[in-house]
């Protein structure tokens, strides 16, 4: 049995890093007090706006709903590159991963059965769930 990332693993994983060092501020360690500072809060919204755009936000939910359908590996390899990087989605990575699948019923309710851009399901579940 072969335990090492293949490429597609790997490519995804170098993606990730890009995409963090292209979006985090150089002071992110000092404003990332943790998932419920307001600093932290403010900031997840655009950054997951941004994550979003580039197919990064929920890659293991279904295209139709602005995923990648990949597999859990991908999405267990975005968490491992988000924490080490101080968990910028804040509480959006309950959202996404947690609540978001949840919810996704009553929104595609509320969006008339359409399936909605991954930044707007993660809008209204940040808005849902903390009141935002």
């Amino acid at each position: 049995m072969d335990f090492n990332w293949d490429v597609e693993q790997q490519t995804f994983r170098s993606t990730v890093r890009v995409f963090l060092a292209a979006n985090l501020p150089t002071d992110w360690e000092s404003l990332a007090h943790g998932p419920g500072s307001e600093v932290q809060s403010t900031f997840s919204m655009k950054f997951c706006a941004e994550l979003a755009k580039a197919g990064l936000l929920v890659p293991h939910w279904p295209k139709r709903w602005g995923g990648r359908d990949a597999d859990p590996w991908t999405s267990f390899i975005l968490a491992e590159e988000m924490w080490e990087a101080g968990e910028p989605r804040g509480g959006q990575y309950m959202n996404v991963n947690w609540i978001g699948p949840t919810r996704l019923q009553a929104l595609l309710s509320e969006l008339g059965g359409r399936g909605g851009q991954a930044s707007a399901v993660a809008q209204h579940c940040f808005a849902s769930v903390f009141g935002s």
